[in-house]
């Protein structure tokens, strides 16, 4: 039977995706009552017959149970899945927490110049997340908050959790269109080279950078002051010189550039998860679990110089005969992280590098490709 992607964000897409790939991303929104639903959009997703018949077109206007009704994920939900709880607590999967701040028209942060209560709104989000994570043992080393709200890290600190947070950079309003949007992200985005986006999380305590892609690829990457990075050359140096292993997740992880991010020591979001894709567009054959089913140096040679039509098989070889992480003793983990830090010129030690290495962990260093709401982005409307 043909594969059909299922909707974005949905339980189905996001278990698929945490089988497939090194992990998954997603997005979080509170709920009038106080729970926490998978949602992007900030108004509920479904054609306008549907949402008229809610209390609210906005998703903090609606109630937790009325949302799941109409086929929309909790966050509990999803964690209490066996495959989801597989994944992440026994095989070193990973997910990113995007935590998304309302619309001010919907009145749930207190308006458009209420910017003290859409502190509050986060920090109810934040805390709410944080204790079905923890109930459901989701380690800090598996799992990471991000948003585009630059109060994240200090809500964080306050509140001490001790999991991780980031915040997207630039920042880009919860209103408006893309236009608008992006023209108000251009001044931040001028301003502000890799290097200094790096030394920015770093300040923060985040474990990583999660960027655009526009920093890697030309023309858009010449634009921010200072010295450019790329994915080729000269440039690929200076981008390894700029993060020295410090961890960048990109988005949008084009499937014609996936090999070279990966190649890059970057970990891509994808929105490409059919299982008949076995060929990348550069010509290399296409390995999903690049961090939680590791190749050797000789596996990477084999997939990017076997003829494409040997690629399914080749893909089906590797899957039945390599071992995965969370099955490697401490010698063989070592051995890996030694080939990945060679391979992408890393700067922490060895040593340090293991100390977060075990069964269900792994370095924050590891490059992984992760899935994009699960299995991709849908389109409009969802349901």
């Amino acid at each position: 039977m043909e594969w059909v992607q299922p909707p974005e964000n949905s339980l189905e897409s996001l278990s698929q995706g945490l089988l497939a790939f090194d992990g998954v991303e997603f997005d979080l929104r509170l709920t009038k009552d106080g729970g926490v639903i998978i949602h992007h959009d900030a108004k509920v997703s479904t054609c306008e017959e549907v949402r008229s018949g809610l209390e609210s077109p906005w998703v903090e206007n609606n109630n937790l149970d009325e949302l799941c009704a109409l086929d929309f994920t909790s966050f509990e939900n999803f964690l209490a899945d066996k495959d989801v709880q597989m994944r992440l607590n026994e095989q070193a999967a990973m997910i990113c927490v995007e935590l998304k701040p309302p619309h001010p028209s919907s009145g749930a942060s207190g308006g458009w110049l209420a910017s003290g209560k859409q502190r509050t709104q986060m920090k109810k989000l934040v805390l709410a997340a944080e204790e079905i994570l923890s109930e459901y043992s989701v380690s800090i080393q598996n799992s990471v908050f991000y948003a585009f709200f630059k109060g994240l890290p200090a809500i964080i600190s306050k509140e001490k959790i001790h999991r991780p947070a980031s915040t997207l950079w630039p920042i880009i309003p919860s209103f408006g269109g893309r236009t608008f949007k992006r023209t108000v992200c251009f001044p931040q985005y001028l301003s502000t080279p890799l290097s200094r986006l790096i030394r920015k999380q770093k300040a923060n305590n985040s474990p990583m950078v999660p960027c655009a892609l526009e920093y890697f690829i030309p023309p858009t990457n010449k634009l921010p002051i200072g010295s450019s990075v790329g994915l080729k050359g000269k440039q690929l140096q200076k981008l390894r010189q700029a993060t020295g292993g410090f961890p960048i997740y990109v988005w949008p992880g084009k499937l014609h550039l996936e090999a070279e991010l990966i190649n890059a020591g970057i970990t891509p979001l994808t929105d490409n998860a059919a299982p008949s894709i076995h060929t990348l567009p550069c010509g290399s054959a296409r390995w999903k679990k690049p961090a939680t089913l590791p190749l050797s140096n000789e596996w990477i040679n084999l997939f990017s110089t076997s003829p494409q039509e040997e690629h399914e098989k080749l893909i089906s070889q590797a899957n039945s005969e390599l071992t995965p992480w969370h099955e490697l003793n401490y010698s063989e983990q070592k051995n890996v992280v030694t080939l990945w830090r060679n391979r992408y010129e890393w700067k922490k030690s060895i040593d340090e590098l293991m100390e977060s290495c075990s069964p269900t962990t792994m370095p924050w260093e590891a490059v992984r490709l992760i899935g994009h709401r699960g299995c991709g982005k849908s389109q409009r409307p969802i349901y």
